[in-house]
């Protein structure tokens, strides 16, 4: 049985989550118990993808649009009948949160960045609240190094 994973991504070009995303995607497409997806908040891409996965575009280029962000990740969720879904970094593990608290999607969440220095402007704190919210919906917490894993254990000592 074909499972459809879903990654979520800002886009495909720049930092180490969309690296990591688009290492993930290429490696597990070789396999054919997977039926992969993208989602990019911004069709940007530098890094390759296999021709195969199928790229949705979220159109998210401001917390203005966090509402319709949401909005969006549930109907894409539930219409591409999605078996797991997977955010790439913290911020769009913020918007997955919220829908998969709606759709019950099974969700993997990776969290990349620092959370003692990523929490210094009110966006940036209001963001933790919003996945503090929404991280017990998570079936695992991923995080990009050891150090983070700590951060993580840290921050949501409950769900050790």
């Amino acid at each position: 049985m074909t499972r459809h994973v879903c990654f979520v991504s800002l886009s495909l070009t720049g930092g180490g989550a969309e690296r990591w995303a688009a290492n993930t995607i290429s490696y597990l497409n070789e396999n054919s118990d997977f039926r992969i997806s993208l989602a990019l908040f911004r069709d940007e891409k530098t890094y390759p993808i296999p021709e195969a996965v199928q790229v949705h575009r979220v159109d998210h280029r401001h917390v203005g649009q966090s509402i319709r962000t949401v909005r969006r990740m549930q109907q894409l969720l539930l219409n591409q009948n999605v078996d797991v879904v997977i955010s790439a970094g913290t911020y769009t593990g913020q918007f997955v949160g919220e829908a998969v608290r709606r759709t019950g999607t099974p969700w993997i969440a990776r969290i990349s960045g620092n959370i003692q220095y990523g929490n210094r402007s009110l966006l940036q704190r209001l963001g933790w609240r919003v996945l503090d919210r929404n991280i017990d919906t998570a079936w695992a917490i991923v995080g990009n190094s050891e150090s983070m894993a700590g951060e993580v254990q840290s921050r949501w000592p409950h769900l050790s």
